[in-house]
């Protein structure tokens, strides 16, 4: 119910002409959306979901990307020329402050790994759950991230991370040529064939760059 909340939301707000402004406020209504459905119905009280939004404009090679994302929900780009997988955006979960505590050198990866906090790690810092918000917290950059032709954007849940990055950009690297939809039903077949206890339900979307 959350996830339709936001979806219908979103859909209504992308009409502002400057792109991180009406990101912004679209998570914002987004949230506040929830909120109102929670307040009207106490069985919807405590659904919350996690949000990622991308805009894409198109360039003469390649395109620009702005995105809204709160939650732990996985964006990735697959470059052509290098074949790496990058995330792109930050993971707001216990999980995420540890790597960025790493990655500020507060932490080395050692203490990390002992770290009390890998007990509750899927445990989320922030997320749509019609509560407090702020933009600040929001991942939302002030600059567009340039892609190029042929690179392959994956927006996904967070169940998809049963797989390991090797696992989906060896995923990307074999089905490339088939295009996205290929790409997303072989990821999704590789989750299945894992057959894990307690897997997480998990949607992919898949953009090669024309």
């Amino acid at each position: 119910m959350a996830c339709a909340a936001v979806a219908e939301t979103l859909a209504g707000k992308f009409k502002l002409p400057d792109s991180r402004e009406m990101l912004i406020k679209a998570a914002l209504a987004a949230n506040r959306r929830i909120a109102e459905e929670a307040a009207q119905s106490p069985e919807k009280s405590g659904m919350g979901t996690t949000l990622i939004a991308v805009l894409a404009e198109p360039l003469k090679r390649g395109a620009l990307l702005r995105w809204v994302s709160v939650g732990d929900s996985p964006f990735w780009i697959w470059r052509r020329k290098t074949r790496e997988l990058i995330r792109v955006n930050a993971i707001h979960s216990l999980y995420g402050e540890m790597v960025q505590e790493v990655q500020d050198g507060l932490l080395t990866r050692e203490e990390a790994e002992r770290d009390p906090r890998n007990t509750q790690r899927n445990v989320l810092t922030l997320s749509l759950a019609g509560g407090d918000l702020s933009p600040e917290r929001m991942d939302c950059p002030d600059s567009a991230l340039q892609i190029d032709q042929k690179d392959i954007v994956i927006i996904a849940s967070d169940g998809i991370e049963t797989l390991s990055a090797e696992d989906i950009s060896g995923t990307v690297r074999q089905f490339r040529k088939k295009g996205p939809e290929a790409i997303s039903e072989a990821l999704l077949e590789r989750l299945r064939s894992l057959d894990m206890p307690g897997q997480d339900n998990s949607s992919v979307i898949v953009m090669t760059c024309a």
